[in-house]
C-alpha cells in the first residue's frame, strides 16, 4: 500500500511539471502574437519620379555653374533610371572666354533618402578647346590682298582704299573696298564692294567679295 501511494505521488509530480511547461509555451506564443500585432507596418519605400529627378539634376547643374567662374550655362541631357529607386542624370555645362571654350559633362547620381532626395556628382569630365580668333591687323591685311585680287589687271587711277572695317565675330571681319579706274579714254569707272575675311584655321584666312557696285562717268578733256 505504501508503494502504491509513492508511485501515485511521483506520477502526480510528473504531471505537474508537464503542465507548467505547457503553460509556459502557451504564454510565450501569446506574447509573440501580441508583439506581432502591435508592431507598426513598415512604410513602402519612397519611389523617385522621373520628372522630379530631372528637376533635381537641373538645379544641381545651375548650382555647379554658379560656383564656377569659367562656366556660364548648363543644360540637362538625359536621365536614366537605375533599378527601381535611383537615377543617373547627365548635365552638360559650357563656358567661353576670349580665346578658349570649356565643355564639361557631369553625371549626377540621385536617390531617395528617407522622405527626401539626395544628389551628388558621381563623375565629371571637362575639356578646353582653343577658339579661333582673328586679329584686326591680320584681317586688314587679308582684306587688302583680296581687294587687289578682285581688281585684276585694271590699273586704278589711285590706290584702292579699304574702309568701314569692323568685327562680325571672333573669327570674322567685314570691310568696304573702293577704287577708280579709266576703262577707256575719257571714261572713268568708280566701283565699291563689300569684303569679308574669315579665319577658317590657324593659318588660313578666307576672303570673299560681293555686292559690287560700279558707276561710269565721262571726264572733261
Amino acid at each position: 500500500m505504501i508503494l502504491f501511494d509513492s508511485e501515485w505521488q511521483s506520477s502526480r509530480r510528473g504531471l505537474g511539471d508537464e503542465g507548467r511547461k505547457m503553460k509556459m509555451k502557451v504564454g510565450l506564443v501569446v506574447v509573440m502574437a501580441a508583439v506581432m500585432v502591435a508592431a507598426p507596418a513598415q512604410a513602402a519605400p519612397h519611389r523617385l519620379a522621373a520628372g522630379t529627378a530631372e528637376q533635381i539634376a537641373q538645379q544641381k547643374g545651375r548650382a555647379i555653374v554658379s560656383r564656377s567662374p569659367r562656366l556660364q550655362i548648363s543644360s540637362l541631357f538625359a536621365c536614366t533610371r537605375l533599378g527601381g529607386r535611383s537615377f543617373s542624370c547627365l548635365v552638360e555645362a559650357h563656358g567661353e572666354s576670349k580665346r578658349n571654350r570649356l565643355d564639361c559633362s557631369f553625371t549626377i547620381a540621385i536617390r531617395p533618402q528617407g522622405d527626401r532626395e539626395s544628389a551628388h556628382v558621381a563623375r565629371r569630365r571637362c575639356r578646353t578647346v582653343r577658339l579661333l580668333f582673328l586679329t584686326r591687323r591680320r584681317a586688314v591685311e587679308a582684306l587688302q590682298e583680296g581687294l587687289l585680287r578682285v581688281q585684276g589687271p585694271i590699273v586704278p587711277l589711285a590706290p584702292a582704299s579699304l574702309s568701314e572695317v569692323h568685327r562680325i565675330s571672333r573669327s570674322e571681319f567685314e570691310g568696304r573696298g573702293a577704287w577708280r579706274s579709266e576703262i577707256s579714254p575719257g571714261v572713268v569707272e568708280s566701283c565699291s564692294m563689300r569684303l569679308s575675311a574669315l579665319l577658317v584655321s590657324r593659318f588660313d584666312v578666307k576672303v570673299e567679295a560681293g555686292g559690287t557696285k560700279c558707276r561710269k562717268h565721262v571726264t572733261v578733256s
